[in-house]
């Protein structure tokens, strides 16, 4: 994560079987994306609200929404 652009970063739950610690072994929720979201923001050091704003600007680049 380190390594990729911001402009490049977006989450999803299509895993379904990769859920997240604390959720390991557990099917995976889309309610999960907050955890990935704030180890990322961690990861990168980087303001959570500022992740997830570039984190939807991305999305709707990728799928013109």
């Amino acid at each position: 994560v380190k390594n990729i652009p911001l402009s490049s970063i977006v989450t999803e739950t299509d895993g379904p079987y990769r859920a997240p610690t604390p959720y390991r072994g557990k099917l995976n929720k889309p309610e999960y994306i907050k955890l990935i979201c704030d180890e990322i923001s961690h990861l990168i050091e980087i303001d959570l609200l500022v992740l997830e704003k570039q984190i939807d600007e991305n999305v709707y680049k990728i799928f013109k929404v």
